[in-house]
């Protein structure tokens, strides 16, 4: 909007839907801010599949920060400059810009019935829309991006007036005569661009790391005039990459032509000193007769946040304090949290520290919603420290050095664990060591971890508690995969579900954080115990936390938890309680030793359907987290038994019927001869019974 004053806009994306539904042929966007929305991006691309060019401002905040939707792909946007082609001071620039049109003192209707002169890049914009409807009506046969196109190709070289803004204003200020007159235009853009390390010189992790090569594809296309011995070179616009390989011959190019430099890849060479999470940019120069245009994009080098996947559960972890996503609210940089390589179930994972409303040191959103807080500095980047058939085993260091001199002094070393082997495929365990680093005692001290899931659409999901196994849980109705988290270092327990508009705020208890999520909010979630154990349906987050623990100085308190997924609740209780047996494997280094479990446990048969044996494996724990007849009894022997029974119910094989100590267990089944069909098994050892069922199939 104008530089003055704050103008606000509802359902902006619901709006463009509308005029594209309704044929609208230009769509001028004179707004803005915010961040990265995919679902706002498929907005954006189904208007333009639907006949709609949009038009958006870029911004009024002098910056090169990305504003939305001026970032997106597939739109025209507007930066401002004043009557002598300079940039406008409040205007925005920077790779994302296409062209420039006039923006100070822009004499334009006003509300309710009058008119004005005023300055801003929403002044600018509709003066493109204007040319885009000439465009449209001068060339009717042109796609939007085609018409787009025309506009900025036929755009007047303004850089030469706007010293240090050099590739940052776009092609210059919009040409309407030249942009209705020139059937001669070419234009080709690089629409997809892909890094990668999975060539000569790098090591193939997927992670652009210092020293190494690296490979650069790009997905083409030419939108106007065919080409006829098109040139495009690489050039770099940084200090820590060198190109190595930077030519590629397109030749000839049709009309509406997609092509791609997959024969010839442009590489470059990554120097050793590369900082972490930096964005490198880059030029495209494209050549073809007088056809001079160039194109800049970024790629994200070095990062401090990796995939961790076992296959069945995948997840981002970051260095500082964040998983699934390292740049909240944008979500570009990783994957959320996956189950089985469906869809993206997690819009924002992090973790939380405090000892009071006053103290608390967190990566989650902030009291604006819009930016979150960022206490933790990296230390030691994250990274994959252990990786083979059994298990995956990250690790990184981060502290709270950016709270400044209020800072409690919290070192925190994350260890991360995925297995490979069912049953304990469907999990992920997240183990923090918090380091009291300062000279004071730490009282009071809670952690928690805080995820706004959206297991479909960001609706109608619901979160809940199992205060029998101790773990929350939510789920969709008519969507077949549930998530779980939970506390499995210890006894602790804290659990509070959002509903994150708070409209159960005055039966529940609850808040939004909608309005963002405040200290005071985050605390109550911390430190309330099980203290709302149920949201929704609708948008829904969770905390789930421990404490409060006392840390000397140079004393380290331990909070480890598990975030899992499954089709049932079943399987989440399973995962959950497989998950505190292998804590204690950790804790005791028992990896790959036989673990002393710590919960009872009947697992499924493998492999099932089976003929005619089958493998059933089954665990007596020492002293369980949670009350059982055996809790405090240590390793004394009980009665265990393990039988078959048929369809019907009738006993037809008993595996096991002996005392037996604290262990996991393994018996094979050999039916060769019982009849095909379905079977149970039944696990007894005093007051605990588990059924499952097996298929015999010959």
């Amino acid at each position: 909007g104008p530089t003055y004053g704050e103008q606000l806009i509802a359902y902006p994306f619901e709006g463009v839907k509308y005029a594209a539904d309704n044929g609208a042929k230009v769509i001028n966007c004179s707004w803005g801010g915010g961040g990265y929305s995919q679902a706002e991006q498929d907005v954006i691309n189904y208007a333009v599949s639907e006949g709609s060019l949009v038009v958006v401002a870029a911004g009024n905040d002098n910056t090169d920060a990305y504003e939305y939707p001026a970032a997106y792909a597939n739109v025209l946007t507007v930066g401002a400059t004043n009557q002598y082609d300079e940039k406008s001071s409040y205007s925005d620039y920077g790779n994302y810009i296409d062209v420039c049109a006039p923006g100070d003192n822009i004499f334009s209707t006003w509300q309710p019935d009058s008119y004005l002169s005023a300055s801003g890049t929403s002044l600018s914009t509709p003066q493109v829309s204007g040319l885009a409807a000439l465009v449209f009506a001068k060339f009717p046969n042109y796609t939007p991006l085609q018409v787009a196109q025309q506009i900025r190709v036929n755009c007047d070289n303004i850089d030469s007036l706007n010293p240090g803004y050099q590739y940052q204003l776009g092609s210059g200020r919009i040409n309407a005569y030249k942009a209705l007159t020139d059937t001669n235009s070419e234009a080709v853009r690089a629409v997809i661009v892909s890094a990668t390390d999975s060539v000569q010189g790098g090591n193939g992790n997927g992670a652009l790391e210092p020293g190494e090569t690296i490979g650069i594809r790009i997905n083409f296309t030419n939108y106007l005039k065919p080409t006829n011995n098109l040139d495009v070179s690489l050039v770099s616009m940084n200090p820590y990459s060198t190109v190595v390989n930077g030519n590629f011959n397109a030749g000839s190019q049709g009309t509406l032509t997609s092509f791609n430099n997959n024969s010839s890849l442009f590489k470059i060479t990554l120097s050793q000193n590369i900082p972490t999470d930096i964005k490198l940019s880059f030029r495209l120069n494209f050549t073809d007769g007088n056809y001079s245009d160039f194109q800049i994009f970024r790629i994200n080098a070095n990062p401090s946040y990796l995939l961790q996947s076992n296959g069945t559960v995948a997840t981002t972890i970051t260095s500082k304090g964040n998983f699934g996503f390292n740049d909240y609210p944008d979500n570009k940089q990783g994957i959320g949290f996956e189950y089985l390589s469906g869809n993206n179930l997690l819009f924002e994972g992090a973790l939380i520290l405090g000892t009071s409303p006053d103290t608390i040191e967190d990566e989650a959103r902030g009291a604006d919603q819009n930016y979150k807080d960022s206490a933790f500095s990296l230390v030691t980047p994250f990274s994959i420290v252990k990786n083979n058939s059994d298990i995956q085993e990250g690790v990184t260091v981060f502290n709270d050095d950016n709270i400044g001199s209020n800072k409690l002094g919290i070192v925190t070393k994350l260890q991360t664990y995925t297995y490979t082997q069912s049953p304990d495929n469907n999990f992920i365990i997240l183990r923090y060591n918090f380091t009291n680093s300062s000279a004071k005692t730490i009282s009071n001290f809670y952690a928690g971890i805080f995820m706004d899931w959206d297991l479909i659409d960001g609706q109608n999901d619901n979160a809940d508690y199992d205060s029998q196994n101790n773990y929350g849980y939510v789920y969709h109705n008519g969507f077949n995969t549930m998530v779980a988290s939970a506390l499995i270092s210890s006894d602790n327990y804290g659990y509070w579900a959002i509903l994150n508009d708070g409209t159960d705020s005055t039966t529940d208890h609850g808040f939004s954080i909608y309005d963002g999520f405040s200290y005071a909010e985050k605390w109550k979630t911390l430190s309330s115990g099980i203290g709302k154990a149920s949201a929704g349906p609708g948008d829904i987050s969770e905390v789930t936390s421990s404490g409060p623990y006392v840390i000397q100085p140079g004393q380290t308190v331990t909070v480890a938890f598990v975030v899992a997924a499954g089709s049932t609740t079943d399987q989440l209780k399973t995962a959950v309680l497989g998950a505190r047996n292998k804590y204690q494997e950790i804790l005791t280094g028992t990896s790959d030793k036989t673990p002393v479990p710590i919960t009872f446990q009947l697992s499924q048969n493998y492999p099932n359907p089976f003929n005619p044996t089958t493998k059933i494996k089954y665990a007596i724990p020492t002293s369980p987290f949670n009350p059982s007849p055996y809790q405090g009894e240590g390793n004394r022997e009980r009665l265990v038994t393990l039988k078959v029974y048929d369809i019907l119910g009738r006993e037809v094989a008993t595996l096991v019927n002996e005392e037996k100590p604290a262990g996991t267990y393994e018996v094979t089944w050999n039916a060769s001869n019982q009849p095909s069909g379905v079977y149970f098994y039944q696990l007894k050892a005093g007051n605990f019974t588990a059924t499952k069922k097996l298929i015999l199939l010959k």
